[in-house]
């Protein structure tokens, strides 16, 4: 009898709590966060709309460049600022025997992606994408592309292939899980 107690007195405050939380929401109004409720010090935090699929065609034609082996283009992709740092017969190298090898079974890219902001050593800003290319054996192998645009042309400044960033990279099961 004592445990339907308080199994009862549970599902009341849960009942009484969610509705609570209905109605402080109609009180506040908007979406301002500083209309936001405060409990304690701890603001009542809002999930934030998926990031805008803006950056994916970069990403993306970058993979199907490299799944395509198509050297030539995936060179005129770099940025010159790698290209003067490592020489052209190093960036040809690289791309030929590891970027071009990483995403020669490439299927797709993910549609799981995250791009943060970056600020590169000349002091230029751009990009940097956390994400996964599913094989076509169904595999996802993560990579890192740093890139700026500025002029609407792809411009890659680094490319890192099957590392995974945790604390960058969407973590799910089968991407960055072990």
């Amino acid at each position: 009898m004592h445990a339907r107690l308080v199994q009862w007195a549970f599902l009341l405050a849960c009942g009484l709590a969610a509705a609570g939380a209905g109605n402080s929401a109609e009180v506040t109004g908007g979406s301002d966060a500083a209309s936001a409720p405060r409990r304690g010090n701890v603001l009542t935090l809002r999930k934030v709309p998926a990031q805008t699929p803006a950056h994916r065609p970069a990403v993306e034609s970058f993979v199907r460049l490299a799944a395509a082996g198509n050297l030539d283009a995936l060179f005129l992709a770099f940025d010159d600022v790698p290209v003067r740092a490592n020489g052209e017969a190093a960036i040809r190298h690289y791309l030929t025997h590891e970027v071009i090898a990483f995403f020669a079974d490439a299927d797709r890219l993910d549609a799981q992606m995250r791009v943060t902001d970056a600020t590169f050593e000349d002091g230029t800003t751009g990009h940097m994408a956390y994400a996964y290319v599913a094989t076509t054996s169904g595999q996802m192998k993560p990579f890192v592309m740093a890139w700026r645009s500025d002029d609407s042309k792809l411009r890659v400044m680094d490319v890192q292939m099957g590392r995974c960033v945790k604390a960058r990279h969407p973590v799910t099961v089968g991407r960055c899980d072990h």
